[in-house]
């Protein structure tokens, strides 16, 4: 069910994702899944194929991020450090952490800090699309 207030805000919120279309097997990355379920929900999505595009991107500052999605292990940086850079230059942007590890192995080991935003892969379209609105709707104090 959506509510009216989705339907006004559907399509005004940017995110910007980092991960990297096809896989060695042909099958299409989580990145390319979530980049075609959150436009086809009306988000304007900035896809980068690595941190280093992603830190480009944001630094660029033509349009406002809103949220930054990003996996928690990626090559050469950790999703925690890219959301610590990324954030650093914009306050206002919500971070969403995913990762194929359990939270509990996450927030435990120490990769991340429990209570952060964390989408658990695989996901359906629908948690993703939930998460995502539940942290674009939150107060940028509330923020974890």
């Amino acid at each position: 069910m959506v509510s009216e207030r989705d339907l006004q805000r559907k399509g005004a919120d940017s995110t910007n994702w980092i991960d990297g279309p096809y896989n060695r097997w042909g099958f299409l990355h989580v990145r390319e899944l979530a980049r075609t379920i959150l436009a086809d929900q009306g988000y304007s999505v900035l896809v980068a194929g690595s941190a280093t595009d992603a830190e480009q991107i944001a630094a660029k500052g033509s349009r406002e991020i809103h949220l930054l999605l990003t996996d928690v292990v990626m090559p050469g940086v950790s999703g925690r450090e890219l959301a610590r850079r990324i954030t650093a230059r914009n306050g206002k942007m919500q971070v969403l952490f995913m990762s194929g590890y359990t939270d509990n192995v996450i927030a435990h080991g120490g990769v991340l800090e429990a209570g952060v935003a964390f989408l658990q892969k695989p996901f359906t379209p629908r948690a993703l699309t939930n998460k995502v609105r539940e942290l674009l709707d939150r107060p940028v104090s509330a923020k974890k």
